[in-house]
Order: C-alpha cells, then structure tokens, then sequence
C-alpha cells in the first residue's frame, strides 16, 4: 500500500482527503504537531518549489498553476543538476547508481535515498491531486 507522509495542515485533516486516501487505498501518516524536521526533505523541497518555480509566476487559473509545476517537477526531476549527487539530475543519478555505473566508490549520500523517494513521492501526490481536484470539480 502506497504511504503518504504529511504534517497536520487543514488540507490533510480535511474528511475529504481522509475519504479519498481510503479510496485509493493510500496510507496516511502524520507527522507529529510541531516538528517540521521530521518532514526536513519535504519542507527543503518545497523552499526550492518557492524560490524556482512560484516565485516566478503570476498565476490566472488552476490549471496554469498545475501545468507550471508538473513542467517544475519534470525539470526537477530530470534536468536540474544537484551538486551533492556529482551534477547529475536525480532520476540520471539512480540510474547511473542502480547499474553500478558510477565509478571509484562513489556512493549516494544517505539525502539522495529519501531525496528519490520523495521525489516519487511528489510525484505520486500530483498524480493523486489530479485524481482528487478531478473528481471536486467534475
């Protein structure tokens, strides 16, 4: 069963989105009130999010705003290189890492495991947003 990790902002103790991960069959777990660092990497990615994506963009609609950062995250994910995993964007250092391509003893620093999965992560949230915000506004 797919997990998503939150903190206990309204949106996520909100009876709809608890109805929907029961749906989907998606586990949610929280984090305890008060402790942002538990949710570190989440809480990193989403200073990135501000300062390359939203920062930049006046918005006129919810889908301008969903397509602005599906291209972020394809970007992020893909293109944007990260000095702590040899200038390599995130989905080209797990492949490289994953076929035993990276030379000498190179290995991931332990960021780029929960980085990867928190990318997938996001990811997988957008997915399920779409499903979400799909089935309020239809």
């Amino acid at each position: 069963m797919p997990v998503i990790i939150t903190d206990n902002g309204p949106q996520f103790i909100a009876q709809l989105f608890k109805e929907t991960c029961d749906r989907w069959n998606i586990e949610h777990e929280r984090i305890p009130v008060k402790t942002p660092n538990m949710n570190a990497y989440i809480e990193s990615f989403h200073s990135i999010l501000e300062d390359e994506c939203y920062s930049r963009h006046e918005f006129d609609s919810f889908m301008e705003v969903y397509r602005t950062i599906s291209e972020y995250i394809d970007y992020y994910n893909n293109r944007r290189r990260h000095s702590g995993i040899q200038y390599m964007a995130p989905n080209e250092f797990y492949k490289a890492f994953t076929r035993g391509q990276l030379t000498g003893s190179v290995q991931p620093p332990s960021i780029i495991l929960h980085f990867l999965k928190i990318s997938r992560l996001i990811l997988d949230f957008h997915i399920f947003k779409n499903k979400l915000y799909g089935q309020v506004l239809h």
